[in-house]
């Protein structure tokens, strides 16, 4: 979660407790926590609209629980000596998910590669390296 959003999430949290326990209206309530729009407040306090910490969209695929079975095989390969790469990440992905499903009559689909790519910078425990071929004049040295 970016600072902004933890920002935000506390000012909406002050706001709300200024709406509920000293009586300010949406707007007051709004400003009094430096909020841009009262309408974001009345949303949220009537329950149209979640935290932005707890959306997740289409691309929430694996539950928290399931995202740190994730981090910990990734961490036991690495201390193992096998590099973790993306192919490793989305073999492990693929294989949480479909734990108590038979693959061959419901299989799910593969996490793309942008949603790999987003997991693996979202979570610090993966460090990819790319691997470059020796330069012929070096390699004939």
């Amino acid at each position: 979660m970016s600072n902004a959003t933890k920002e935000f999430e506390r000012r909406m949290a002050e706001a709300i407790d200024y709406y509920y326990n000293h009586d300010y209206s949406y707007s007051e309530a709004a400003r009094a926590a430096g909020l841009k729009n009262h309408q974001t407040l009345s949303n949220r306090i009537q329950g149209k609209r979640e935290s932005v910490t707890k959306l997740g969209g289409h691309n929430r695929i694996l539950t928290p629980a399931q995202e740190e079975v994730i981090r910990a095989y990734g961490r036991s390969q690495a201390y193992a000596g096998w590099p973790c790469d993306r192919q490793l990440v989305a073999a492990a992905v693929q294989h949480v998910r479909n734990q108590g499903r038979d693959p061959e009559l419901d299989p799910l689909p593969a996490p793309s590669k942008t949603w790999l790519k987003n997991f693996m910078r979202a979570h610090c425990d993966f460090h990819i390296i790319k691997w470059k071929p020796l330069n012929k004049k070096r390699r004939a040295a």
